[in-house]
């Protein structure tokens, strides 16, 4: 693998991992509209965090277990397939007792990220190359952070709602899979090649 393919590897997981930080704070961008579409109180919505956020926490130790036994690049996919099906299920406006189900089922498919991202960029660079690779990594997290209430704010100036949101989501994360799944034979581990100590 030449310098510039593993530079390209490293952004399109940097990618992901906006993404789901993204997906992360899509429901604290359009928590106040949950609360006036459903007509509910800020316990339930934040009971609603909750609901994404434990999975999400928990998730990742069972995950590092399913990413050593299959490999990062399929973990990758079932996390972008999952996720962008979880929030056009979300998009749909179900009821509130089924929202807090979409929500919890969200979480675990986005919990499958940062052990694979991680691993998958450690196992593809070399010691010298890596301190550069999960700084941009990081780069690109804090991004998604500041992207998903950003991309509401920006839908909403166009007159759409928290559903619409859900559903850009949605279609975001399916144009991901396809990305990851056509690129797929990039991410495999296979051994070193001779350019694997080159600075990305």
């Amino acid at each position: 693998m030449t310098k510039r393919q593993l530079f390209w590897i490293i952004c399109l997981i940097s990618c992901l991992h906006a993404l789901v930080h993204v997906f992360e704070l899509a429901l604290p961008s359009v928590q106040d509209d949950l609360k006036t579409h459903y007509v509910t109180s800020d316990t339930v919505i934040g009971s609603l965090s909750s609901a994404f956020r434990w999975p999400w926490g928990l998730g990742a130790l069972l995950v590092g277990f399913l990413v050593d036994r299959f490999g990062a690049p399929p973990m990758l996919l079932i996390y972008l397939a999952g996720c962008a099906l979880l929030c056009f299920l979300i998009s749909t406006v179900p009821g509130l007792n089924s929202l807090f189900g979409m929500f919890f089922v969200l979480g675990l498919f986005a919990s499958i990220y940062h052990p694979a991202g991680l691993a998958l960029i450690s196992l593809k660079t070399s010691p010298d190359q890596r301190p550069m690779a999960l700084g941009i990594h990081g780069v690109f997290g804090s991004a998604g952070i500041a992207l998903a209430p950003l991309v509401f704010a920006l839908l909403q100036t166009k007159g759409m709602q928290w559903q619409d949101f859900f559903w850009v989501l949605g279609i975001i994360g399916i144009a991901g899979f396809i990305i990851v799944f056509a690129l797929r034979s990039y991410l495999s581990i296979g051994p070193p090649t001779q350019d694997s100590g080159s600075r990305a």
